[in-house]
């Protein structure tokens, strides 16, 4: 009986030793995959800004943001863990990860598909010790880890998968209802200022209503081409139908394409601002354009001084 009790004991030990072998290879790699309805551009962008990590992150990180000068400096906490961005590549990050005793090289790597979404690939891989107790807890410490990047990832894909979390804006897909306008063509030794741009409104306004002709949309700004000291602008009015034009006001069709819009509150710096991140949106998407763009004035800017309250609507056509 002791024989017996003795052999079972032996067998069990046996497996308690080996299961570890079999089962736990002797490298783990930890791996967190997802996919974003948003450019692969965009995505980076926003991985290699510190604000934008501010923002997705989770937990007290997430709300006070560590100082740092460089963008490599900062640690994010998560779980025990601190993520330290090491290095950036051609779309793709290194990060460390620390748990206080022992540091892994983890990785995020960007693959683009169809050009308007992107595959996020978070992993790093580990060896596992030779010891099989130490094994087993490489193994649970892998298993952590694996919940951490799945739910990292989660956050990153839930802030890049909306517009405006990437380019400061929502950006819409509208379909034109300005067709007949009546244009100005301003030409002025710089942008032209606001007494300016309703000067020409004004005038617009005047001639339309002397034809009976309705005006149907908010004023239109498209700056045409600026060279040192000469800058032109059509000041534009979408009216209800057409005229043969008088003087300075000439007549134009608008072709009806699709129209990309984007809302901004401010001034010309926060207009310009947005142009640049819509000039974004448009690049990382591979996006063709049938016109240049134009500004839809929807604040009347000549009663409300305060340019902090101005509404502009940035609108350019595509296919």
């Amino acid at each position: 009986m002791k024989k017996r009790f003795l052999s079972v004991l032996v067998i069990v030990l046996i497996l308690l030793v080996v299961t570890p072998y079999i089962f736990i290879p002797s490298k783990l790699t930890i791996a967190s995959v997802g996919i974003t309805p948003c450019s692969l551009p965009g995505v980076f962008r926003s991985l290699t800004k510190k604000d934008d990590w501010a923002k997705w992150w989770p937990g007290p990180d997430g709300k006070n943001m560590p100082f740092c000068t460089d963008f490599v400096e900062c640690k994010f906490k998560f779980r025990g863990y601190t993520y330290s961005v090491t290095n950036k590549y051609y779309n793709a990050l290194s990060i460390e990860i620390s748990n206080g005793n022992q540091d892994y090289d983890s990785r995020i790597d960007l693959i683009s598909i169809h050009g308007d979404s992107t595959n996020i690939r978070w992993s790093y891989s580990v060896h596992t010790s030779h010891n099989p107790m130490e094994r087993i807890k490489n193994y649970r410490e892998a298993a952590r880890q694996k919940q951490n990047l799945d739910t990292l990832l989660l956050h990153l894909k839930n802030f890049t998968s909306l517009t405006k979390n990437v380019y400061g804006h929502d950006i819409h897909l509208i379909m034109p209802s300005d067709t007949t306008l009546i244009v100005i063509k301003l030409k002025t030794p710089a942008f032209p200022n606001t007494e300016e741009i309703y000067r020409s409104i004004r005038s617009l306004r005047e001639y339309a209503s002397a034809n009976s002709a309705k005006e149907i949309n908010y004023p239109m700004l498209m700056p045409s081409k600026s060279t040192p000291g000469a800058y032109e602008t059509f000041v534009a009015l979408s009216i209800d139908k057409a005229l043969p034009g008088k003087g300075e006001i000439a007549y134009r069709r608008y072709v009806p394409w699709k129209d990309l819009m984007l809302e901004v509150k401010g001034g010309d710096s926060s207009v310009s601002q947005a142009q640049a991140l819509l000039n974004n949106y448009i690049q990382d998407n591979h996006i063709q354009v049938v016109s240049k763009t134009f500004q839809s004035l929807v604040t009347d800017r000549s009663i409300e001084k305060d340019s902090s309250k101005w509404t502009t609507r940035l609108i350019c056509s595509i296919p």
